[in-house]
């Protein structure tokens, strides 16, 4: 149970670790963890083997589910994040509205809206 518990209470922590660090938007930091991780992972499926399926046991596997889900969560957002920024960037070429509109109500581009703001200024 000690080697257990040690295993966990140490993958819990490293999970804490990296919810801060998604949080943070430290993703380059996270990477960085992901060896530790692997190691970590190894290290307490093998003393789970030796643990057997106890009761304590599955609540500590609850709550490493939900740290990791917890993550998965905010790892994904990142990801949805950062999509979109490449579609955004892949589209720049287009046309980007002002948020105003001409004399006939049609939305102005971006790219027309200098000429008359230029002869005011």
């Amino acid at each position: 149970m000690d080697s257990f518990k040690t295993q966990s209470e140490g993958l819990l922590v490293l999970l804490d670790r990296e919810l801060a660090l998604l949080k943070a938007g430290q993703l380059a930091d996270v990477v960085a963890l992901s060896e530790e991780k692997s190691n970590l992972i190894r290290s307490f499926e093998v003393s789970l083997e030796q643990e057997g399926a106890s009761i304590s046991a599955r609540r500590i596997i609850d709550a490493i589910v939900k740290k990791a889900s917890e993550c998965d969560r905010h790892l994904f957002a990142i990801r949805n994040g950062m999509r979109s920024i490449i579609t955004r960037m892949e589209n720049i070429d287009h046309d980007e509205y002002v948020g105003s509109y001409n004399q006939y109500g049609n939305k102005m581009p971006f790219r027309g809206a200098t000429g008359n703001y230029l002869k005011k200024v």
